[in-house]
């Protein structure tokens, strides 16, 4: 990526994240590729494997937290993780087709507690359970065993989110790991 940004125009640089949410990447390219696999009787390939690699990233995250929690001698059952950010997007209050929801379904599957925080939302439903959010984010940061950035809103500190949290996976990209200092802060 870093390589083809030297292109002096006509690029933009993407990079992997939790998965992809709102209300249309998601949903409508199943719409092109229905349509393609109707009019012209073949799977529309790129659509169809871009779909399931971004339906995969919730469970490479989770998968990620284990390992994580593993590293510090850390059972997922029993362990707390700290989701940052439930919107889709940064600094919205919309969570239609996040990824933080299949994220939260599958560690709690897997037997973590489950926490949040967001600026956006004060309650947040997951499996049928209302979650209320942190009310001490440095306090809530401090006290789980790990601490996943999924949305990296304007509000949060982000310098401070890698000194105050005990371990932080960091799903987009934006905490500086070299400059954080310390063992425990990670990028997706």
């Amino acid at each position: 990526i870093a390589c083809a940004a030297t292109k002096p125009f006509g690029f933009q640089a993407f990079y992997p994240g939790p998965g992809v949410g709102g209300h249309c990447i998601p949903i409508d390219p199943n719409y092109l590729s229905f349509k393609v696999r109707e009019e012209l009787g073949r799977p529309f390939q790129m659509v169809e494997l871009s779909q399931s690699i971004n339906d995969s990233m919730p469970g490479y995250v989770a998968d990620r937290v284990v390992r994580l929690l593993a590293a510090d001698g850390v059972a997922v059952a029993g362990a707390t993780v700290l989701l940052l950010g439930v919107t889709y997007k940064p600094d919205i209050g919309d969570s239609r087709e996040s990824p933080t929801m299949p994220l939260a379904v599958r560690l709690r599957e897997l037997g973590a507690t489950v926490r949040f925080h967001d600026p956006y939302f004060p309650n947040w439903t997951v499996g049928g359970e209302v979650l209320e959010r942190v009310a001490d984010l440095t306090e809530a940061l401090r006290g789980s065993d790990v601490t996943v950035l999924v949305q990296a809103h304007a509000t949060y500190d982000l310098a401070e989110l890698a000194r105050q949290a005990r371990r932080l996976l960091d799903t987009r990209g934006k905490v500086d790991v070299e400059a954080a200092g310390r063992p425990g802060v990670e990028r997706l």
